[in-house]
């Protein structure tokens, strides 16, 4: 089978190769997932370069994200799995950029068929959004503040907010960024700039934020935290 390599950390042109390896069987615990598509984060991007928290021992199998159907299962799995399609939950130990990957049995997740390219995605910022709006004890109509209300996990904090009642007030960069986000369903959208403490102010009309996502500190954060 062919898979890419991390053999040293650096530019993603030059670190990472393809690589054949004899197609790996899974022993107890373990299924053989033929990979449909993976998706590139910036963390993968990241961890080539050596500048994320994981610096895996090289050489290295790269991917955290991805999608597939189990082709084989180890002695002591369920038969019933073969044929599933599964996503891989995204622990860094895998490398999903690769053809078959062979994971334990609890790191996947079976899903129902649809676009194997937006399966891919499920696992990294779809659930990160999801566990923001988990860490305060939010309700029906409450306020939602964010910056960098254009990134991946601040469109998907959007759409679920709005699943849950939940109004949001989105901080972006650029006017073109405000308007992708309105159009995505965004209560709030401000571009950020010298007033904006006094335009979050206004916008709320007294009401207060419930809960600020802010992954970007520095001088947007207090006009956020304290409206």
């Amino acid at each position: 089978m062919q898979h890419l390599v991390l053999t040293q950390f650096g530019s993603p042109d030059t670190a990472v190769e393809l690589a054949d390896s004899p197609q790996p069987s899974p022993a107890a615990g373990q299924v053989r997932v033929r990979i449909e598509a993976a998706a590139i984060n910036p963390s993968d991007l990241l961890l080539i370069e050596g500048k994320y928290l994981i610096r895996p021992k090289l050489p290295a199998t790269v991917g955290a994200e991805g999608v597939g159907v189990v082709e084989e299962a180890g002695p002591d799995v369920d038969r019933t799995i073969v044929g599933m399609r599964v996503i891989l939950l995204s622990t860094y130990e895998y490398g999903t950029w690769s053809q078959h990957v062979v994971v334990a049995e609890r790191d996947v997740v079976a899903v129902p068929d649809a676009d194997p390219q937006q399966l891919a995605m499920l696992t990294i910022n779809p659930a990160t959004a999801h566990l923001l709006l988990e860490q305060a004890d939010l309700t029906v109509g409450d306020w939602v503040g964010q910056t960098a209300a254009n990134s991946a996990v601040g469109r998907l904090v959007v759409a679920l907010a709005k699943r849950r009642g939940l109004k949001t007030l989105n901080v972006v960069r650029r006017e073109d960024a405000a308007a992708d986000i309105r159009d995505a369903g965004g209560d709030v959208v401000l571009v950020s700039g010298p007033d904006l403490a006094a335009d979050i102010t206004r916008a709320l009309d007294g009401d207060e934020l419930s809960l600020v996502i802010d992954p970007l500190g520095g001088d947007l954060s207090a006009p956020c935290s304290t409206p």
